[in-house]
């Protein structure tokens, strides 16, 4: 029988394994990098300014467009202040405002997009026209008409640039609820009032080099990391068309059951589901599910606890 790995256990190497994938990929080490050190000199860059005055609007005229020496690295403005020292102070008031335009843009755009998708009828097409308003005007033209009628100000412009970032938002996360709503996973869960983290999905992935096909079960609200399910079974791996699952196991996407396949499959039990008292999984049509415990789930199938959803 497979040894059952409590969620503790397999969790203690996760950070080491999303650590060694991340340092795989240079291009994220690089992004990384330029973001830590955009985030350093936002920090303590206004400590090092050489004349911190200028970023407060001193004018000295006879500096004016002074070319880069040992006095001012960066040369002077058009009136004669100091650029790096701009530049320095300038960093923190600049990433501190893309920071809460972004959180702004992102709460109001997923927000009203979950709402618009989840309830739909009139008040998915109230939102919906809403956003059409937003998105009629060039965001540029519309974030300016906004700040001149605000006032002039740092706060308004905040307010101006995040009421013309949330349209795009809205739109994206309308789009993902209403393709949730219509999974399997879920109706299911409304059909018997449980939580959609209850329902164990079925998935099978077919191996790209052995063709050997395997059965993966998670939550209904998680996807399977594919690159992390290739680690764990060590090769890549692609998603099993609709012929081959009815073929390898004899029943339909939706309905396949964690037991009782056509063949033997390798069993590949996401740690998550032993976080949940009681599950539900499919009995062989999409239309009938059946309760089972953690503990009972693991025992059945013999199949390995591991991590492969996304995000965990």
């Amino acid at each position: 029988m497979q040894e059952v790995l409590t969620a503790p256990t397999v969790r203690s190497t996760l950070w080491k394994r999303r650590w060694r994938r991340f340092k795989q990929n240079r291009l994220s080490l690089v992004g990384a990098i330029v973001i830590l050190l955009l985030v350093l000199v936002a920090i303590v860059g206004p400590f090092f300014a050489p004349y911190p005055e200028d970023a407060r609007g001193a004018v000295h005229i006879s500096d004016r467009l002074r070319p880069p020496s040992r006095e001012h690295l960066m040369g002077t403005d058009e009136v004669g202040r100091d650029i790096l020292s701009r530049l320095l102070i300038g960093s923190r008031l600049s990433l501190g405002a893309a920071l809460v335009i972004l959180t702004m843009a992102t709460t109001i755009g997923l927000t009203l997009g979950m709402i618009s998708g989840f309830f739909g009828g009139r008040v998915d097409t109230l939102v919906q026209r809403l956003t059409d308003v937003f998105l009629t005007v060039p965001p540029l033209i519309l974030a300016m008409a906004v700040s001149a009628a605000l006032g002039p100000s740092l706060i308004n412009v905040v307010w101006a640039i995040s009421l013309v970032w949330w349209p795009g938002y809205c739109r994206l996360t309308r789009a993902e609820v209403l393709h949730k709503k219509q999974e399997v996973f879920v109706e299911a869960a409304r059909a018997i009032g449980c939580d959609v983290a209850q329902i164990v999905k079925s998935l099978v992935f077919c191996g790209a080099w052995s063709g050997q096909a395997y059965l993966v079960l998670v939550r209904g609200v998680d996807r399977v990391d594919e690159s992390r399910l290739a680690e764990v079974v060590g090769e890549q791996v692609t998603r099993a068309s609709p012929e081959v699952v009815r073929a390898r196991t004899g029943y339909a996407i939706g309905g396949v059951p964690p037991v009782g396949h056509r063949e033997p499959l390798p069993t590949l039990i996401d740690v998550a589901l032993l976080e949940m008292a009681e599950l539900w999984a499919a009995a062989g049509t999409p239309h009938a599910v059946f309760r089972v415990r953690p503990d009972e789930l693991v025992r059945i199938t013999g199949g390995r606890v591991v991590v492969v959803a996304a995000g965990r």
